[in-house]
């Protein structure tokens, strides 16, 4: 890419972005699935569940709620875990592959 290609580059994710230099962004990969699990017979009431693997540390997390999700998520980015060992009466639940 050309430097005045870069420059543009640049600028586009900073003003995207709120002015920071994607170099400085905190970033993660993880991989996410999120589902509805019916909890009428007819299927009509659900409960939301979802899955949450870093690809990076290989954790896994199940979570019970999208805010579960996202409140893990933002955890992560910021490197301050908010995990639970499978304990009753958590929101979530995460465990390291291997």
């Amino acid at each position: 890419m050309s430097s005045a290609a870069e420059e543009m580059a640049k600028t586009r994710d900073e003003e995207d972005l709120g002015g920071e230099p994607s170099a400085k962004r905190d970033s993660g990969s993880f991989l996410l699935r999120v589902w509805r699990e019916p909890t009428s017979p007819n299927g009509t009431e659900g409960v939301v569940r979802c899955y949450m693997k870093n690809l990076k540390t290989g954790e896994e997390c199940y979570m019970t709620s999208a805010g579960a999700l996202a409140s893990q998520l933002l955890a992560e980015l910021e490197r301050k875990p908010t995990r639970s060992s499978g304990t009753a009466g958590t929101d979530e639940s995460c465990r390291r592959e291997g």
